[in-house]
């Protein structure tokens, strides 16, 4: 027992020693506040995708486990008898979580996503759907705490959506 614990002390003071042996913490780690959701169209007009007071939270701990929530934060109160009005309120909400990675020389974000609830309309009335099991790339810009990234347009989907966060708090 004693040579295991002598063992595991060495091992931990050489790793200390050489931190490229270390596992690197995410350089995403911490909790994030969005400060902008939105899209831009084909024809190039600029729409706040969950409405202008859209709200979110994206989580990342050291190993690059994320949690991402966006949201319309003003939502307009849904009449139960206007089934319509549900469905849409029920639209303006996106989320999905998985492994989150960057490549810095290439500046690409990589979302690797294990379940997501993400079943809206874009603006030019496109279904955008659920992303379940699915590795999604969007070029990305880190200044200081703030990271903003593209979602690049589809066959399905035209306009490219933007993301906007600022760093609350470096742990996560």
């Amino acid at each position: 027992m004693r040579l295991s614990v002598t063992a595991s002390a060495l091992l931990l003071s050489f790793v200390t020693a050489h931190p490229a042996l270390a596992a690197e913490a995410s350089p995403l780690q911490g909790t994030w506040t969005l400060t902008a959701a939105g899209s831009i169209t084909s024809d190039g007009k600029q729409v706040p995708a969950f409405g202008p007071n859209a709200e979110g939270r994206l989580i990342v701990d050291a190993q690059g486990r994320y949690t991402l929530q966006i949201y319309r934060g003003s939502a307009e109160p849904a009449d139960k008898e206007q089934p319509a009005k549900v469905f849409k309120a029920a639209q303006l909400v996106s989320a999905h979580y998985g492994r989150i990675s960057l490549d810095t020389q290439k500046h690409l974000l990589t979302f690797s996503i294990d379940a997501a609830y993400s079943p809206h309309w874009n603006e030019s009335g496109n279904y955008t759907p659920n992303w379940n099991g699915t590795v999604q790339t969007r070029p990305y810009t880190i200044n200081g705490d703030d990271l903003s990234y593209q979602v690049p347009p589809t066959p399905g989907n035209p306009d490219t959506a933007i993301s906007v966060w600022h760093r609350v708090s470096p742990g996560a």
